[in-house]
C-alpha cells in the first residue's frame, strides 16, 4: 500500500491487524461511517501514532485490534468528534 493511496477501511484493517492507525483523507457515509482513508502511520503501540496526530490536521487514529468492534468508532481530529467504524465490519 503506498503511502499517497486513498484505500478502504476494510483494507486497512486487514493490512494492519492489532494497530494503532493515523489516517487522513477520510471518507465517510452520509451516517458519518468511516469507508476509506489514506494511512498515514500505524504502529503497534498508541503513543507514536497519537503524537504524530498533533501534526496532521483533520485525520483520525483508528485501533484495528481484538475489542475495536466493540467501540464502533474513531476519534477523530484529536478527539473532538466521533466517527463510525460500522461500514467496515
Amino acid at each position: 500500500m503506498s503511502p499517497s493511496n486513498v484505500v478502504a477501511v476494510s483494507e486497512i484493517i486487514g493490512r494492519f491487524p492489532a494497530s494503532f492507525v493515523l489516517i487522513d483523507r477520510c471518507k465517510f457515509t452520509d451516517r458519518f461511517e468511516l469507508t476509506h482513508g489514506r494511512v498515514v502511520l500505524t504502529s503497534n503501540t498508541q503513543e507514536p501514532v497519537y503524537e504524530a496526530l498533533r501534526e496532521c490536521p483533520n485525520s483520525m487514529v483508528i485501533y484495528t485490534g481484538p475489542g475495536a468492534e466493540e467501540a464502533d468508532g474513531a476519534f477523530i481530529d484529536r478527539g473532538a468528534t466521533w466517527g463510525s467504524l460500522a461500514a467496515a465490519h
